[in-house]
């Protein structure tokens, strides 16, 4: 007499594939899901002779805070105080030297970013409430119209610089926004948080010990 397997050893031993198929489907649900969509493509706002890692030029626009207030170029060059910045507001050259005379933060953002969305209004708290801390934007990553509609839209009391060649990431190593870069009066970069301010009161305690 032949006799046969039980058949539900064959089913069982498919359970820990399927299991683990399971959890790793479930697993890049979570981990692929972010506040923030990828970087748009650049280049097809670009001049058809500019580097696809180049941003279009900034057009002025009414209604955002302007960057008049800032001192002169006074010829550095050296690190990131030679960085060619363009004011959102109007499109004038800023150079990195000229966020000087003052303890700074400088705050990298983008329309598209998640988080930024949600630290940018902390940002615009802290800038509104006290006058000794100087606030600046970084815009970085994305098209000048985009920062330009969102800031005008939501009333960001601060200026904001365009990165149009993201030399921000390799003088400060900031490679994702939010980033938060505190300088000193000097123009000397004190002390870089990488990540999302989740409070005016987080943002004052950081200003407090290291814009100086």
């Amino acid at each position: 007499m032949r006799l046969q397997r039980p058949r539900h050893r064959r089913h069982a031993s498919r359970r820990p594939v399927l299991v683990l198929a399971s959890l790793v489907v479930i697993g890049f649900a979570v981990t692929g899901c972010t506040d923030s969509r990828p970087a748009p493509d650049l280049g097809a706002t670009a001049s058809a002779s500019a580097s696809a890692s180049t941003l279009a030029s900034v057009s002025p626009t009414q209604g955002l805070p302007g960057c008049g207030a800032l001192p002169r170029d006074d010829g550095r060059r050296t690190g990131w105080l030679g960085i060619e910045f363009q004011c959102l507001a109007d499109g004038s050259v800023v150079r990195g030297n000229q966020v000087r005379g003052r303890p700074t933060v400088a705050v990298v953002w983008a329309s598209w970013c998640g988080p930024c969305r949600r630290e940018l209004p902390h940002v615009s708290e802290f800038a509104r409430s006290q006058s000794r801390v100087r606030v600046v934007g970084i815009g970085w990553r994305d098209d000048p119209r985009a920062l330009q509609e969102y800031a005008r839209r939501n009333g960001l009391a601060f200026p904001t610089l365009v990165d149009r060649r993201a030399d921000v990431a390799a003088a400060w190593n900031v490679q994702t926004q939010p980033a938060a870069v505190f300088i000193s009066a000097a123009g000397e970069v004190t002390y870089v948080q990488r990540g999302e301010l989740t409070s005016v009161a987080e943002l004052t305690r950081l200003a407090e010990r290291y814009a100086r």
